[in-house]
């Protein structure tokens, strides 16, 4: 009886012993972190607001290009095609790379195992993890990152496209509907550590579901 109260009063008086991530080890992910990752998507939308700038700076009716009124229609429709597809990429891609699903599982890591290796993002060479959980937690964060430069990479690459025929052609009818759509996914996929705390939460249920 004596043995089984103590075993009792141990497990109690230390309530955070059973957490496998510490929320001291997530405040230290989003203040390390949550900033990089912003830095990074209003560094790329920014872009998209230059590429206007230039594009408006070269296409005054004293500065058209030679030759910009006989660029053929179809290779603006090319241009407007392959903004399209870029777009409709980013858009695709945000839906399969951006789940939590895919995030708080990343390259088949079980509960309670630990990933091979864990490479530092930026602003996480402060970190220090502690078990297997938290190094998930800190691999999920670099996918987080990566997989958002991946879809703004795309989105932004139909304002790259417009762009260029805009300088080509002198004329907006392309770079403008392509800018838009551009930024439009840029906004829908702002990324925010809300966003990214779903992914903890999994990783989380799959922990206590494994023990």
């Amino acid at each position: 009886m004596v043995e089984g109260s103590c075993c009792i009063m141990s497990s109690t008086d230390d309530p955070e012993g059973d957490l496998v991530i510490r929320p001291q080890f997530k405040e230290e992910v989003r203040a390390k972190n949550g900033r990089v990752v912003q830095i990074i998507w209003l560094a790329m939308l920014n872009s998209i607001m230059v590429y206007g700038i230039v594009s408006v700076g070269l296409n005054q009716s004293n500065s058209r290009p030679p030759g910009a009124d006989l660029v053929p229609e179809v290779v603006t429709l090319a241009f407007a095609a392959l903004s399209f597809l870029c777009v409709v990429a980013a858009m695709i891609a945000s839906r399969i790379l951006l789940t939590t699903e895919r995030l708080s599982a990343i390259g088949g890591i079980k509960p309670g195992s630990a990933p091979r290796s864990v490479t530092p993002g930026p602003g996480q060479l402060g970190l220090d993890p502690e078990g297997p959980e938290e190094r998930r937690i800190l691999t999920a964060w670099n996918r987080f990152q990566t997989y958002h430069i991946v879809v703004w990479t795309l989105a932004e690459g139909a304002a790259t496209t417009g762009l260029v025929h805009s300088i080509l052609s002198g004329t907006y009818n392309v770079f403008l509907p392509a800018a838009g759509a551009s930024a439009f996914v840029f906004l829908m996929t702002q990324p925010s550590w809300t966003k990214f705390e779903p992914v903890m939460r999994q990783i989380e249920d799959e922990t206590s579901f494994a023990s």
